[in-house]
C-alpha cells in the first residue's frame, strides 16, 4: 500500500500460489479519497446480521461510531481469545 498522491491509495497485490495457479496473479486496486462535509458517507466495517456488530451510534458532529469499535496498540493484550494471545507470543 502507498499514497500516490494526497487523495489516492493504491495497493500492488501479486499472489504466488503454485498449486492452484499456473502463473502468479497480479492486481493494482486504488481508492479515492471523498470529500465527505456532510458525514453521509458511511463505511461498513463488517456485516453480521446474528449479532450486535452492526450496532452504529451517530454522534452529534454527524459522524459515526461502532460501539466498543477501537483501535488499541496491542490488541492481544485485551483480547478474550486464547488463539489471538498466542499468536501475538509466537512473533
Amino acid at each position: 500500500w502507498h499514497k500516490t498522491d494526497d487523495i489516492t491509495l493504491q495497493a500492488d497485490i501479486w499472489v504466488f500460489d503454485p498449486v492452484n495457479l499456473t502463473e502468479a496473479w497480479y492486481t493494482r486496486q486504488s481508492w479515492t479519497e471523498l470529500a465527505n462535509d456532510d458525514y453521509f458517507l458511511r463505511i461498513r466495517y463488517w456485516d453480521c446480521r446474528e449479532n450486535q456488530n452492526n450496532d452504529i451510534i451517530v454522534r452529534d458532529d454527524g459522524t459515526s461510531q461502532f460501539p466498543d469499535f477501537d483501535f488499541v496498540a496491542d490488541d492481544a493484550a485485551v483480547s478474550d481469545d486464547a488463539s489471538v494471545k498466542a499468536a501475538a507470543g509466537a512473533n
